[in-house]
């Protein structure tokens, strides 16, 4: 029985510290997990779990080692009735546990040791059930200090990464598996001076072991969530910038030709009559467009266009600008040609269209205007002048016919 003045008082001590650990260590993981419990009175069955197994160490006097290891095991089976989770985070939550717990009765022994005399681990945990409440207390300012010191947006990040919640998890548990070992060597043994000021030193190094490893993987998972936030950035940058450029695209783009829309021939000629270069302005109308839709159907029409679309296409380089104004109405822009080469270019695709094989004959009628750096038009006279031009071609070939 335990010799220590004031022993029951320690005795209750202990239990309520525990309870304030459970309720602590409960509500911590629950805002950490982002979990509820399964059941509401699940918690209450936990404490009284505990308290029924502390009360058998104290009147049993069981090994440290079989105490440690039924505590254990306690704690994982109430983590895993309360809270669903993948298993390597309930052992590292268990894992914690009993870290803290041994590493702390360790330091505790070396110092009753070093202040009392006690001649082995089984009289220091009979006669001093203070070092009980103690350690439990301890623990749990431990776990406040944890809750408050550690990052908490960390801490749930690396309990998300399987990676570094495995290697926190594995690290801890080599040292758990070391502060076992050594609690077998001194089990049974006497407790020297000596005993003691190595138990002390090698406990305080366990906790810095630990929380290097700890905040490593804290460390390390910020890091890594960091660069996937960031790559995931990047992929919706460049989605945006494609999707943009689609738009864009499409702004500019006839929806049955794929060539430049109005708007785009519009721009591209206001900037090559402000660029003041030679060149020249050309107007295109297919020829019986009309006449074909009524006759042969629309279908037919648009095949029409884009027959002529394709002769066209055939015939630029790639300095000129093809758009379709709308209708059977194309703008060509051609920087640097002369008249006499523009006017040739239209007649090599006319006498092209002439040659495609269809019901009807296909051709096209073009005015052309030659841009002069001493005379500066605006867009719309130019554009004036080749449709006059146009015309004028249209009527000539009718009424050579």
């Amino acid at each position: 029985m335990p010799t220590e003045p004031g022993s029951l008082i320690f005795l209750f001590l202990s239990f309520a510290a525990l309870i304030l650990y459970d309720l602590r260590a409960f509500s911590f993981s629950a805002s950490i997990l982002q979990l509820r419990p399964n059941h509401r009175l699940s918690k209450l069955f936990s404490i009284l779990a505990n308290c029924v197994l502390l009360a058998l160490i104290f009147v049993l006097g069981l090994p440290m080692l079989l105490s440690y290891l039924i505590l254990y095991l306690v704690v994982l089976l109430e983590l895993c009735m309360m809270f669903q989770g993948q298993a390597v985070l309930l052992l590292f939550g268990s894992g914690n546990f009993l870290f803290h717990l041994m590493d702390v009765q360790m330091i505790a022994a070396a110092l009753y040791v070093l202040l009392f005399d006690i001649s082995s681990p089984e009289e220091f945990f009979r006669r001093y059930p203070s070092s009980v409440f103690l350690t439990l207390l301890v623990v749990t300012a431990l776990l406040e200090v944890f809750r408050r010191g550690v990052d908490q947006t960390a801490l749930r990040l690396l309990l998300k990464n399987s990676g570094q919640l495995l290697f926190a998890t594995t690290s801890m548990s080599l040292i758990n598996v070391y502060l076992l070992i050594l609690s077998v060597s001194y089990s049974g043994q006497a407790y020297s001076a000596l005993a003691a000021v190595f138990l002390l030193c090698t406990g305080v190094l366990l906790f810095g072991a630990f929380y290097t490893a700890l905040l490593h993987a804290l460390r390390m998972s910020v890091l890594l969530e960091y660069k996937a936030r960031s790559h995931t950035l990047e992929q919706k940058l460049e989605q945006s910038q494609e999707d943009l450029d689609a738009m864009q695209e499409a702004a500019t783009t006839d929806a049955l030709t794929e060539v430049h829309n109005r708007r785009y021939g519009l721009e591209a000629l206001d900037r090559q009559l402000a660029a003041g270069g030679p060149g020249c302005v050309c107007f295109v109308d297919i020829d019986r467009l009309k006449s074909v839709n009524d006759q042969y159907g629309h279908d037919e029409g648009d095949q029409y266009i884009l027959r002529v679309v394709r002769a066209l296409s055939e015939a630029l380089s790639g300095c000129d600008t093809l758009a379709r104004l709308g209708g059977d109405e194309f703008l060509l822009l051609l920087p640097g040609r002369t008249e006499a080469e523009a006017d040739t270019l239209l007649e090599w695709v006319r006498e092209k269209l002439h040659a495609s094989a269809t019901s009807y004959r296909s051709s096209i009628s073009f005015g052309v205007v030659a841009l002069q750096a001493e005379e500066r038009l605006s867009a719309g006279e130019a554009l004036r002048r080749a449709d006059a031009k146009m015309y004028r071609d249209k009527l000539s070939r009718r009424e050579g016919k």
